[in-house]
């Protein structure tokens, strides 16, 4: 069988780098299509508030993209399936369980399904929440 390979690239506001590899069978990469997305345009604040966009939704997963005001919080709560914060700018705080973890440009951070969680945005704070059903 013919195998298809597909990068793993770290977004950043600043530009994009490759991080890893991934092998994929040619009926994997066939039954979606493609999507090129500028996210850097797609950035905006609401005074006081949170914006949410959905980047793609797709039967396997979902992505959307997080736009918290400086001093904005999402709080304690679970998903149902395993999800991924990747902070693209700004800075604070995510809570796995009691655990703190500091928000800021390039970090990424996996949570299996069930996961307790919460955001705390220190200043304007972008992340991309990746949802894989």
């Amino acid at each position: 069988m013919k195998v298809n390979h597909c990068c793993l690239f770290l977004l950043t506001l600043r530009g994009v780098r490759l991080i890893s590899r991934l092998d994929f069978s040619p009926s994997v990469m066939m039954s979606e299509q493609y999507l090129v997305s500028d996210i850097a345009s797609s950035i905006e604040f609401a005074d006081d508030g949170i914006v949410s966009k959905t980047i793609l939704d797709t039967p396997k997963s979902k992505v959307v993209l997080f736009c918290m005001s400086s001093g904005q919080s999402l709080s304690q709560h679970t998903a149902a399936m395993p999800a991924v914060i990747h902070v693209l700018g700004g800075s604070g705080t995510v809570r796995l369980d009691q655990d703190e973890h500091p928000a800021k440009e390039g970090v990424w951070i996996y949570m299996p399904a069930g996961q307790i969680h919460a955001v705390d945005a220190e200043s304007n704070l972008v992340f991309l929440l990746t949802l894989f059903r």
